[in-house]
């Protein structure tokens, strides 16, 4: 689905992409040497089946040589240097009105990050 909506004087797109389905998104873990970890459609699902998420959680799921189900206990997110790299990219491509609104909306809800990774606030 392609929107456009008026922030100010500036118009932004947007394309809404789906996640991989299951079939797919357990692909991607198989050949990460994952698919026999319990819990891997809440994993799937925890990050909306998104392959580049799915490929970096998967790396440093198996670099620390924890499991999915210490994970999925209390709702952690990895969010792997990589991840946070692109997320950083991209709040910076947002105006300063959408990081005033972003920040606002986020900033009393922390979210809660495993405890090899820093909370991001």
């Amino acid at each position: 689905m392609l929107s456009a909506s008026r922030l100010g004087t500036a118009q932004r797109s947007s394309l809404q992409l789906t996640g991989l389905d299951a079939a797919a998104a357990w692909e991607i873990l198989r050949d990460k040497g994952l698919a026999d970890i319990d819990n891997c459609e809440a994993l799937i699902h925890r990050y909306q089946g998104n392959p580049f998420w799915l490929k970096s959680v998967a790396t440093l799921i198996q670099e620390l040589g924890i499991g999915a189900a210490e994970l999925l206990i209390d709702d952690t997110i990895l969010l792997p240097e990589d991840l946070k790299d692109v997320l950083h990219e991209q709040f910076d491509r947002t105006s300063e009105l959408e990081k005033q609104k972003t920040s606002q909306s986020t900033s009393p809800n922390c979210y809660k990050m495993h405890k090899y990774h820093h909370q991001i606030c």
